[in-house]
């Protein structure tokens, strides 16, 4: 949680956001959080898969976003994909710790529903000539609801919810 409120205060509480480090520190989180799956999965080959699986996800993506991004690309948006992409392997192997581990895993999920949200907002500044308001893309970034704190709030309060549960069904 630490890790997580070092983040945001970078990305939303600063007047001038730098997305840089909040991006780094949510990096951090994903690997405390892949230690954390790490050191309470009791099956060796699922602990050799999500290694597996982390290291080839990391070698495409460190290959992939140059090439797609070209000029384009910057050291912000490989460590998106590659915070994202842990997030994602974290989600899979969540469930995987036992008691808890569902809160993990739906905690997780929702986070990732977060940062796709996020994801979207931006999009259509970015995204050449605008999104079209047809466009289901649109309609998501623009909900009359803000659906970043819509997944962020109840992830937030999954996510330790998951070690409270583990501390008192030991």
């Amino acid at each position: 949680m630490i890790f997580t409120l070092i983040a945001d205060y970078f990305m939303v509480a600063l007047e001038e956001a730098d997305n840089l480090t909040g991006v780094t520190v949510f990096l951090g989180t994903q690997l405390f959080i892949f230690l954390h799956i790490m050191v309470n999965d009791t099956d060796r080959k699922s602990r050799v898969a999500n290694i597996v699986i982390r290291v080839f996800l990391m070698a495409v993506i460190a290959l992939a976003v140059p090439l797609v991004l070209g000029e384009d690309g910057d050291l912000l948006s490989l460590l998106s994909v590659i915070y994202f992409a842990n997030l994602c392997v974290n989600t899979i192997f969540a469930h995987r710790i036992g008691r808890g581990g569902m809160l993990l895993t739906l905690g997780l999920f929702l986070f990732a529903l977060c940062d796709i949200n996020v994801g979207l907002s931006g999009l259509n500044s970015i995204y050449t000539g605008g999104l079209p308001e047809v466009s289901l893309l649109y309609k998501l970034a623009n909900a009359e609801v803000d659906l970043i704190w819509v997944f962020y709030i109840p992830s937030q309060t999954l996510i330790p919810m998951t070690l409270l549960y583990k501390q008192k069904n030991k």
